[in-house]
């Protein structure tokens, strides 16, 4: 841990002791305010390669190619050009891609964000461009293409790219890593479960696998400092029709540019289940 960070979470962890309530103030513009980043060279050249559209709620995406309809969801402080590894062999297979930028995110409006505004950016895809074959998300897009899925999204298989198990979980391991005190992260993780809207309960994948109908495919690498890969492996032993495929040595975000998590994704979607079994062992 760096002098910076470790600086840092001393002086939320005093904070959190003399002013527990700005401490939570303090923890929420941290956890709901999204950093935008700039796109990568090969970014750009993916998106010159599609089409830029605007939903209704002021969403921005790309749209990819013609044909099946597959739905691409970024993570956490990510973008829709950060799922550009998808484009060609998908396409080259026959199917449209659409690729959001999640509320706050990328070129999309607003300041903040959280699960449910993901969700329903996806809901409204669903609405304009679906019934999708298979959505593919990233970190907190992954989480949220479970849910989507639970909630009856129309879609064929669904796939997990370093994505979390439990929302709830989440929100306290980001405000035990920001150093704040025990006392003060129950009393976020209570403010942030009614900003949200939603029982936490009601978004715990893993309490709510037997619902899941579709095949599920989760990729995660056992290196992963921010969704640990247990979060994988309790979904993998909760879903019945599950998947998981063990990456090791690319964290949480270098794993999106990596050949042999594109491969096992597109052989997901393309092939039938038990086909992609018997390739994956």
């Amino acid at each position: 841990m760096n002098i910076g960070l470790q600086l840092f979470r001393a002086q939320n962890r005093l904070l959190s002791m003399i002013n527990p309530s700005e401490a939570i103030e303090r923890a929420n513009a941290l956890f709901f305010t999204p950093k935008r980043h700039d796109p990568k060279s090969w970014e750009e050249q993916a998106e010159s390669a599609g089409q830029r559209v605007r939903l209704k709620n002021g969403v921005s995406a790309i749209v990819w190619g013609q044909g099946t309809p597959i739905l691409l969801m970024h993570g956490w402080e990510g973008r829709a050009t950060q799922m550009a590894g998808f484009i060609e062999p998908l396409t080259r297979q026959g199917f449209q891609l659409i690729a959001l930028d999640a509320p706050a995110h990328g070129r999309s409006l607003g300041n903040q964000s959280h699960p449910m505004r993901f969700v329903e950016s996806m809901r409204l895809a669903e609405e304009t461009y679906g019934p999708f074959y298979a959505v593919i998300g990233h970190s907190m897009g992954g989480g949220c293409s479970i849910y989507c899925a639970l909630e009856g999204m129309q879609v064929e298989k669904v796939i997990s790219i370093a994505g979390p198990a439990n929302f709830k979980r989440v929100s306290r391991r980001f405000a035990n890593f920001i150093g704040m005190s025990q006392s003060v992260i129950k009393r976020f993780v209570e403010g942030v479960e009614k900003t949200v809207g939603i029982p936490f309960a009601q978004i715990d994948l893993v309490a709510r696998a037997a619902e899941l109908k579709q095949p599920l495919l989760l990729v995660h690498d056992s290196d992963d400092k921010e969704i640990p890969i247990s979060d994988a492996q309790q979904l993998a032993h909760a879903v019945e029709n599950s998947t998981l495929v063990c990456m090791q040595g690319l964290g949480h975000r270098k794993i999106m540019r990596d050949s042999v998590m594109i491969d096992t994704v597109v052989n997901f979607i393309v092939h039938d289940t038990d086909r992609f079994l018997i390739e994956a062992i």
